[in-house]
């Protein structure tokens, strides 16, 4: 007994140190409150990313706190701002909006506000389709968001001149203008900048370091949940804006001006090559995408495929006299398919091999995490029980049926507490993680019927290691009533002492996934491109541009 006294003690203050020591307590304190809070709707990756549930009062409350003490703190506002735009467009242009009255100066207002608007923005521009040989009528273009986006992205210019994003944004604003001429000029302005930056990872980290001050705690769950759900509505019009360009310089080439339209080819693909400088995955591959198109005829030949036709564009130059620039081209062909092959390659080697095992191990170590949370609340009150029915020297039928009210009372708030609530949460945010990673649908599962399920389960688990220990006392043969109810004290003593030991030892395990999370979920929101490559084993860098 003096032994179960030890570890009891050693796993309680283990429990009270990770509580409190700055590096740990922002990870472990929120799951072993858990299981005295009962709030009903606890967030976790399955709310954050399916839309879900609701804030609790305790994160109302602590959002007024937020804005109340750091109304000066840009990277909190912006975030508040977008976390309160709930992902509506007219509502977050409404945030961004007044944000910008707060803070004129900041070129990422500005950023956030023309990404936001991308999520329905039609260009108006048959060209777009007729690209492709579709002739679906195009969706015209609203004026007012037009003219929104040409001010927007001026304002952005002016702010962040030498970030070739803005200009982009205006590129797009001329083209549903029909200013084609004045969008070559700015999209050539854009191709000479020396960066493109978006943003977006900068908004994303603003969201991981708000998130983590509302809920008042750190988690791999969070920081996977906002960096798995970002939203990049502005790549599918860098498309567009390629295919129209494209097409005109066609136009262009058959009506014999060849050097007009090689130049807008040639401008198109070198702002592409800006996309293809890194960052994440996607954006390279936008970047791959526009010079590819840049070098592809329209489609007018059903028979043709797009290689093929860009093999026609280069045999053309070389017949007009443009060798130098057919070269160059098939340069920018050759470099594109080597990014295009490499990241193919790459990326299963970091989803498949790297992340996807990441959310597994985590949430599979939540799941049993709550369950030893539980087991050690019901056997802790059992041993509480046992204890005092020696000092109150208890009858066997009253042991009994204190015993059975113990269980049947810690089951029940177990099974009522956030902890309990969480453990088919979990289940659900794996399920929701595997597929948003995978790139699949997300949908078809609902932590509903396992709500009860999982933590009623892990009630029927110590009942039985309740029967275990009777066992045991009976088989050790005591010599009284008393002896018997010491046997058993001493029996869920020891189990008592082996689930919180193990509870300890899992939560600071499960801290480490944390933090692993945590550093996976920061590397896809600034170097998706670099972690790739390197867990693939391959070279640490993309080819660079052709000059």
């Amino acid at each position: 007994m003096r032994i179960v006294g030890y570890l009891l003690v050693a796993s309680f203050v283990g429990l009270g140190v990770l509580c409190v020591l700055p590096t740990s307590a922002p990870y472990s304190r929120w799951k072993l409150l858990s299981l005295v809070n009962f709030s009903g709707s606890p967030q976790t990756y399955y709310d954050y990313t399916t839309g879900t549930g609701a804030p609790s009062a305790s994160v109302k409350a602590r959002l007024e706190q937020i804005r109340r003490a750091y109304p000066n703190d840009f990277a909190v506002q912006w975030a508040l701002a977008i976390w309160e735009g709930a992902s509506d467009l007219q509502r977050t242009r409404e945030q961004l909006l007044a944000l910008r009255e707060r803070f004129p100066h900041r070129p990422e207002v500005y950023a956030s506000l023309l990404r936001n608007e991308m999520r329905q923005f039609p260009l108006g521009r048959e060209e777009d389709h007729r690209f492709t040989g579709d002739n679906t009528p195009s969706r015209p273009a609203i004026p007012t968001a037009v003219q929104r986006l040409l001010e927007w992205a001026q304002q952005g210019e002016r702010l962040d001149p030498e970030n070739a994003f803005f200009t982009g944004m205006r590129v797009r604003a001329l083209l549903a203008q029909r200013r084609d001429a004045e969008a070559v000029r700015a999209l050539q302005r854009a191709a000479e900048l020396p960066r493109w930056d978006d943003h977006l990872s900068a908004e994303a980290e603003a969201s991981v370091q708000f998130q983590r001050r509302l809920h008042n705690l750190r988690s791999g769950d969070l920081d996977l949940a906002l960096s798995t759900t970002i939203l990049f509505p502005h790549y599918a019009t860098e498309r567009s804006i390629a295919r129209i360009l494209t097409f005109r310089a066609w136009e262009l080439e058959r009506q014999g001006k060849y050097r007009e339209a090689l130049a807008i080819r040639r401008v198109l693909a070198r702002y592409g090559q800006r996309l293809t400088a890194g960052g994440n995955i996607l954006r390279t591959l936008v970047g791959v995408a526009l010079i590819q198109i840049a070098a592809t005829p329209p489609r007018t030949d059903e028979t043709l495929t797009a290689a093929q036709r860009q093999q026609r564009f280069l045999a053309a130059l070389e017949r007009n006299g443009f060798e130098n620039e057919a070269r160059w081209f098939r340069a920018e062909l050759e470099r594109t398919e080597t990014i295009r092959s490499t990241l193919q390659k790459a990326t299963p080697a970091l989803y498949d091999e790297q992340i996807m095992p990441a959310p597994r191990r985590y949430y599979g170590q939540l799941l049993s995490l709550f369950g030893l949370m539980g087991l050690s609340a019901i056997l802790g009150v059992q041993w509480l029980t046992l204890w005092l029915a020696q000092r109150m020297q208890m009858g066997m039928a009253s042991v009994v049926l204190g015993l059975l009210i113990a269980w049947l009372t810690a089951s029940l708030l177990f099974i009522l507490s956030d902890a309990g609530a969480l453990m088919g949460r979990m289940v659900a945010s794996m399920r929701t993680a595997e597929q948003l990673i995978s790139g699949q649908e997300v949908g078809g599962w609902s932590p509903a019927p396992l709500r009860w399920a999982l933590p009623a389960g892990t009630a029927t688990v110590g009942l039985l290691l309740t029967g275990l220990a009777a066992f045991y006392a009976v088989v050790r043969r005591p010599d009284s009533p008393e002896g018997a109810v010491a046997k058993f004290h001493a029996a869920i003593g020891v189990l008592f002492a082996m689930t919180l030991v193990g509870l300890s030892l899992l939560t600071l395990l499960n801290m480490r996934a944390d933090v692993a999370l945590e550093q996976f979920a920061s590397g896809l929101r600034h170097d998706e491109v670099g972690m790739a490559l390197r867990a693939a084993g391959l070279a640490p860098t993309l080819p660079p541009p052709t000059p």
